[in-house]
């Protein structure tokens, strides 16, 4: 059992090794080469993509996009799940509330693009990093809200009676009490939503029509459009820029949860 075991391990990582390795060396190829893996090596696939892609920006505007879309939807997610977890609220509206966050969840985000695509058009807010952050909420608004209230209902109740006895009401126990010690499900969210908005392509690209907000997986997706000239080792090296950022971002955050939660719980 344990050599099985084993060698379903082996075989997961040799399918990330593999492709992500193949995918690195590609990168270094020179144009025209045809030889893998590659008799000669170039940085030109790097220096083109950064020099005249200038995909650096793509890349922070895909960062920044979502930085703002996690930011709304902590807002909006934070009380409404602690409303559901917490306050007496009446059984058939507690259902209907749960009931939408999970019919929203298991909808496929292409069913939601037109009508939000039109809301967002009548408030002016396409082609806008606000409009992009809004649209991302059908990927991280049911899912967090769904992670929070589990969070909040698994936490003992008694941890706010203290606060009650003290006069707290319910905005301020969530923000003294609750909050502190919910870090580690607040980070487990934050996680989440960054890496599956990382390489987020339907929305991004359909309300964003300037090249100056265009996102790095919207350029990438175009890299095979009759727009680019499909050179491999170039689109190799903007893919590969392209994991750099959420590798350092887990590796960030690995480093860091611990300290977080340790200082959450201190609080």
């Amino acid at each position: 059992m344990a050599s099985l075991s084993d060698a379903i391990l082996v075989i997961i990582v040799l399918s990330v090794i593999i492709p992500l390795g193949s995918l690195i060396l590609i990168s270094f190829m020179p144009p025209g080469e045809r030889a893998f893996p590659p008799v000669h090596y170039t940085l030109d696939n790097y220096v083109y993509v950064l020099d005249k892609l200038k995909f650096y920006q793509n890349m922070f505007n895909t960062f920044y996009f979502i930085t703002l879309a996690v930011l709304i939807s902590l807002v909006v997610s934070i009380p409404t799940a602690y409303a559901i977890a917490r306050l007496p609220i009446n059984y058939h509206l507690w259902v209907l509330t749960v009931g939408l966050v999970i019919l929203v969840k298991s909808l496929p985000p292409g069913s939601l693009l037109v009508p939000i695509y039109d809301w967002l058009w009548r408030l002016k807010l396409t082609n806008t990093p606000l409009g992009v952050a809004i649209s991302y909420q059908v990927y991280t608004l049911p899912y967090t809200i769904w992670l929070l209230t589990s969070f909040f209902l698994d936490l003992p109740r008694e941890i706010e009676v203290a606060a009650r006895l003290d006069g707290a009401g319910s905005f301020s126990r969530l923000i003294h009490v609750i909050l502190p010690i919910s870090i580690p499900g607040i980070i487990s969210a934050v996680i989440m939503n960054y890496l599956n908005l990382w390489n987020e392509y339907m929305y991004s690209s359909v309300m964003v029509s300037s090249s100056r907000y265009q996102t790095a997986a919207v350029i990438l997706g175009q890299m095979v459009s009759s727009e680019y000239v499909v050179e491999w080792g170039v689109m190799a090296a903007a893919n590969v820029l392209s994991i750099i950022p959420a590798l350092i971002f887990v590796s960030f955050v690995q480093k860091n949860i611990s300290r977080a939660i340790t200082g959450g719980i201190k609080g």
